[in-house]
């Protein structure tokens, strides 16, 4: 874990992700998940891998963060309540990780 993370903050979303694309997904490598809260966020993940989070949206699914890592800072509005997202072309995962979202102090 990082330490530019204060997990006493609060998660405010998780995701978890196996190390390639499911079976019959070009991207996909998690289920959907949403955020509790929004505002700026740090990604807590492994180290040494990336990935990219996608909203699953009717139509077409949409990039919104590429190549997230550890420390990884996203903006605020970026991910938003209320919509499903999924964790998508992980790098460098050697098995199933998790990924954390923290409020940015």
């Amino acid at each position: 874990m990082t330490q530019s993370v204060n997990l006493l903050q609060g998660v405010v979303g998780a995701a978890v992700s196996g190390a390639a694309a499911l079976t019959g997904q070009k991207h996909r490598s998690g289920p959907n998940f949403q955020m509790i809260a929004g505002g700026a966020l740090m990604v807590e993940c492994p180290l040494g891998l990336s990935f990219d989070i996608m909203w699953d949206k009717t139509g077409g699914d949409a990039t919104v963060v590429t190549g997230a890592t550890a420390g990884t800072k996203i903006a605020s509005g970026v991910l938003t309540t209320n919509i499903n997202y999924y964790i998508a072309n992980p790098e460098n995962a050697t098995g199933s990780f998790a990924v954390l979202f923290a409020p940015l102090s």
